[in-house]
């Protein structure tokens, strides 16, 4: 393993001595968030690989049954990262007609996000899924400018901030599969209890969209981290806070004089 005492600069020249322990927070922090932008871009370049390799139909000349298959051998990662790297390379790609003219990509925002070092992987397969659970009408029509508006919000969005977004959005352009969706989620709808030998309760749960809402909203206070007491953070784990905050919605609950006795 090289040592982190001497690196070098993007452009490959000796930048001296760098040293991790001896620079500044602002220093390591801009090294960082530099190296991230750098290998972004190079996935950007491996993205373009992938597609290549596609049209080659490169994996047909060894045992692998798909592009992804071969890949996942090649670069040793999961099935679902080869799967997401394959997806969003034949997204991005540069496209050519049948007459050899260059054409821009399916989803020119987010390739050029991606070039610019600006967004992730995860950013991109939230775009791409965000995309195919479109409403059919909206994918005929409104295609460039919900892929615009997703790589947009990808340049300062978590890839999770950014799944919410697109749900959103696919909710706003689909009311009536969204109205469906409602509905099947409340007939799924379900909440088991039981206790176990020891007298412990077990629960069980399958909430729909709003009711979780709901669920969330009343929980997230009461079981967010106690304040630090003499510089030691709380020491429960996020299913202990959990498990305290739920029994202080159940003293709240009991407590109100609404509650039927």
């Amino acid at each position: 393993m090289p040592p982190l005492l001497n690196t070098q600069d993007s452009t490959g020249d000796l930048a001296g001595p760098w040293s991790v322990v001896s620079c500044t927070d602002a220093e390591l922090a801009a090294r960082i968030r530099g190296l991230e932008k750098e290998m972004r871009v190079l996935l950007w370049e491996q993205l373009q690989c992938i597609a290549e390799a596609d049209h080659r139909a490169i994996h047909t000349d060894t045992t692998a049954r798909s592009l992804q298959v071969w890949l996942q051998g090649l670069l040793n990662i999961d099935p679902r990262d080869a799967k997401t790297r394959v997806t969003v390379a034949r997204s991005v790609e540069d496209r050519r007609s049948l007459y050899g003219e260059t054409m821009p990509p399916d989803m020119p925002d987010t390739a050029a996000a991606l070039s610019e070092g600006a967004i992730g992987l995860e950013h991109a397969r939230v775009i791409v899924n965000g995309i195919r659970r479109l409403p059919e009408y909206a994918r005929c029509h409104q295609v460039a400018e919900v892929e615009a508006t997703l790589a947009g919000y990808a340049r300062t969005m978590s890839p999770r901030e950014l799944e919410k977004l697109a749900e959103r959005i696919r909710y706003l352009l689909d009311q009536d599969g969204a109205y469906r969706n409602e509905e099947a989620q409340h007939e799924a709808r379900e909440l088991y209890y039981g206790t176990t030998r020891d007298g412990m309760t077990v629960i069980k749960a399958k909430l729909d969209r709003e009711t979780g809402a709901k669920f969330a909203a009343l929980m997230q206070p009461l079981a967010a981290p106690r304040p630090e007491i003499d510089g030691e953070k709380d020491p429960r784990t996020v299913g202990q806070r959990n498990a305290d905050g739920f029994a202080a919605l159940l003293d709240l609950a009991l407590d109100h004089d609404g509650m039927p006795r």
